[in-house]
């Protein structure tokens, strides 16, 4: 999934949203059958040698989420992904330098993230991969009041007159 569109429109909200519904209690709140674990990926990778930046970068924040003193093992890692047990949220994808963005390549056979989703300012291609892209929208600053209001009164708060 890409959630693209300019700065300040709620992307990162929404990604948040969306790891939310990976973790929801209830089955008929999550994405899927199953829990998903939300890993959530905003700095830039460091390349280490002979080993792949995304699923380094990964293991990192997978290890401090658990706070294990060492990593869980690549082989476990990759299995998890490939059967949806893990989402990956990459947040600022546009904004990320070369490095990083050419190791997110959903396309190629070896990518083993299988629930990805990914916050850009611009509308990414990632080659022939299927998506689902979302551009959420700025609200003008004329409509904010009535859009609240019905909002609100959707949500029962305000008392309907």
């Amino acid at each position: 999934m890409v959630i693209c569109g300019e700065g300040g429109v709620g992307k990162t909200s929404l990604a948040c949203q969306i790891a939310r519904w990976a973790i929801a209690e209830t089955k008929d709140q999550r994405l899927c059958e199953h829990l998903m674990l939300p890993v959530l990926l905003e700095e830039e990778f460091r390349v280490v040698e002979g080993k792949s930046s995304l699923l380094e970068a990964i293991r990192g924040q997978l290890q401090a989420l658990i706070d294990e003193p060492e990593p869980v093992c690549v082989e476990l890692l990759t299995q998890l992904l490939r059967k949806q047990r893990i989402i990956v949220i990459v947040d600022r994808f546009s904004e990320l330098n070369a490095t990083t963005r050419k190791a997110i390549v959903p396309d190629s056979p070896e990518f083993p993230v299988n629930a990805l989703v990914i916050t850009s300012r611009i509308e990414e291609k990632l080659g022939r991969v299927n998506k689902t892209i979302i551009k959420p929208l700025r609200i003008e600053a004329n409509k904010l009041s009535s859009f609240m209001e019905a909002y609100l009164m959707a949500i029962a708060i305000l008392p309907q007159s």
